[in-house]
């Protein structure tokens, strides 16, 4: 008579752990302590079964030629290894197809990795040339403001010439009104007395211009 644990399907030989329920059923040690720990109960019958109330087989194997086994035994111990050699070829082509995938995500990931670098290379140089360009408008801006500020100065200075010379060849009118543009101005004190130094300049030219004059015509008259 062949026995066999119902809950793994597997037949017992004489190197089993083999238990009994109270019930009488047998199954492999292992199998039905895992099966207790989810049920409370025999597989084969439903009666209540605990780990406790298990009882621990064991056969008498005294004078059994252990070299001569049933071919049944054997065989379902052969199907039981090709079984377990199926099982392992299809974990191994499943951690092979794992790695194939992790090495083509691997390459992706270093292709994005070159593709952000480079990118990031792309930002920094136009950055780097944006700066630039930032300190060169600097520049350009202050040279604008300072020709600003000379072409104001010329502009005044240019002011001041024509005022002084409305004052020079101008009438006394010209004059009055030129002085009354000056009145509500803060800096007219100071404008005044660079019209009073100009003027003076050009009085002491004049006489120096009509002295000379003078001279001139006396030296005429007296060698003549």
């Amino acid at each position: 008579m062949r026995a066999g644990c119902v809950i793994c399907g597997d037949l017992f030989i004489a190197t089993t752990d083999v238990s009994a329920a109270p019930c009488g059923h047998t199954f492999h040690s292992a199998c039905i302590i895992q099966w207790i720990e989810r049920s409370k109960s025999c597989p084969q019958c439903r009666r209540k079964a605990t780990d406790k109330s298990l009882v621990k087989l064991f056969f008498d194997t005294g004078g059994l030629d252990t070299s001569q086994l049933d071919p049944d035994i054997l065989q379902h111990q052969i199907d039981n290894l090709k079984f377990q050699v199926k099982l392992k070829e299809q974990e191994i082509k499943t951690l092979e197809d794992n790695s194939s995938k992790l090495t083509k995500q691997n390459k992706s990931l270093r292709e994005e990795y070159k593709s952000v670098e480079s990118q990031v290379h792309v930002k920094e140089t136009t950055i780097l040339a944006l700066k630039t360009q930032l300190q060169f408008m600097d520049r350009i801006t202050k040279e604008a403001q300072k020709a600003k500020e000379e072409a104001k100065s010329l502009r005044d200075q240019l002011r001041v010439l024509q005022n002084v010379e409305s004052i020079v060849s101008g009438t006394s009118e010209d004059v009055e009104e030129m002085l009354s543009s000056y009145s509500c101005n803060p800096d007219s004190t100071r404008s005044l007395a660079t019209f009073c130094s100009i003027l003076k300049k050009v009085y002491y030219n004049k006489q120096t211009g009509t002295f000379r004059m003078m001279y001139n015509l006396w030296n005429e008259t007296m060698l003549a």
